[in-house]
C-alpha cells in the first residue's frame, strides 16, 4: 500500500474488551481508487462512507455483510451511485433499514434498496429550500442535514407523514414508482439518475388517498390500493395515464 493510499475499515469488539484484537479490524477497501473513508454504521451493522472509483469519481459506498462472515465477499461492497459523475458523492449515515442518506454534486440523497432518490423530489412542492446535504437518518425515518432557503445555509429536519412511502421498481424501463402520502400521489422517478419524472395524480382520478400501495399487474400496468378510497385503480406503467378504476368500492373493494 502507497503512502496516498487510504482506506475504510470497520471495527467489530467481538469479545467486549475494548481493544483491538486479531480478526476484528476488517478493511473495508476502495471502489477501486486509492482513497475511502467511512462515516456513519447502524446498529445492524451497515457501514456508508465515500469512496475513490478507478476513474477517479468520488462515490457513496454501502458495506453489508450479508453473511455475517466479517469479510468482504462479492456484492457487499455496493456503489451506491451519484447524481454526476465528476463529483463529490458521500453516504453519510445509514439506518438499521439499510436506508442511507448523504450528498451528491451538492444535492441530499436517500438510497433505499437500490434506487437514489433527490430528497427535494419527496418534499413539498415549492418549499423554496435547496437541501445540498443529508447528514444523519433514523429508524423513524427522520432526515436532517443543510441546505439553502432564502440565500441562508440553514439546517433542516425532514419528517415523515402518514405511512413510510411505497416504492415498486420496473427494471424494463429503469422507474422507480414511489408513494407520496403528502401529496396523495404517485411519482415516478428514472432509477439510474434519481430524476424526477412524472406525477400519477390520485387525488383528481379517485379522490384523496390517504394510505395506499402499488404493483404491477399480470398486464405490465400499474395498479394502486387505496384503503381510504376503498377501490384499486389502474395506470398506464410505461406513460403514467390513468386507465379506469379497476376495482371500486363496495364491489370486493378494500
Amino acid at each position: 500500500m502507497s503512502d496516498s493510499a487510504r482506506h475504510a475499515f470497520v471495527f467489530r469488539d467481538d469479545n467486549s474488551n475494548r481493544i483491538v484484537d486479531v480478526g476484528e479490524l476488517l478493511d473495508l477497501g476502495t471502489l477501486g481508487g486509492m482513497t475511502a473513508e467511512a462515516l456513519g454504521i447502524s446498529n445492524e451493522f451497515f457501514v456508508v462512507g465515500t469512496s475513490e472509483a478507478e476513474g477517479g469519481d468520488v462515490l457513496p459506498f454501502l458495506f453489508d455483510d450479508l453473511n455475517n462472515n466479517f469479510q468482504i465477499d462479492s456484492g457487499e461492497m455496493i456503489d451506491l451511485g451519484t447524481f454526476d459523475l465528476g463529483s463529490f458523492s458521500a453516504a453519510h449515515s445509514v439506518n438499521n433499514d439499510r436506508h442511507a442518506v448523504g450528498e451528491s454534486n451538492g444535492e441530499a440523497f436517500i438510497w433505499i434498496d437500490g434506487n437514489l432518490i433527490n430528497l427535494e423530489e419527496l418534499m413539498f412542492i415549492n418549499s423554496g429550500f435547496d437541501l445540498n446535504v443529508a447528514k444523519d437518518i433514523n429508524d423513524q425515518g427522520q432526515i436532517v442535514g443543510s441546505g439553502m432557503l432564502d440565500a441562508t445555509n440553514r439546517g433542516f429536519l425532514l419528517q415523515p407523514v402518514g405511512l413510510p412511502p411505497t416504492a415498486i421498481a420496473d427494471p424494463n424501463i429503469h422507474r422507480l414508482y414511489l408513494t407520496n402520502v403528502n401529496g396523495n400521489n404517485i411519482r415516478a422517478f428514472m432509477t439510474d439518475t434519481g430524476t424526477f419524472e412524472f406525477t400519477l395524480d390520485a387525488v383528481n382520478t379517485v379522490g384523496v388517498i390517504d394510505q395506499f400501495g402499488v404493483a404491477f399487474g399480470p398486464d405490465d400496468n400499474l395498479y394502486v390500493s387505496s384503503e381510504s378510497g376503498g377501490n384499486i385503480v389502474r395506470y398506464d406503467a410505461t406513460t403514467g395515464d390513468f386507465i379506469d378504476v379497476f376495482v371500486t368500492a363496495g364491489n370486493g373493494g378494500l
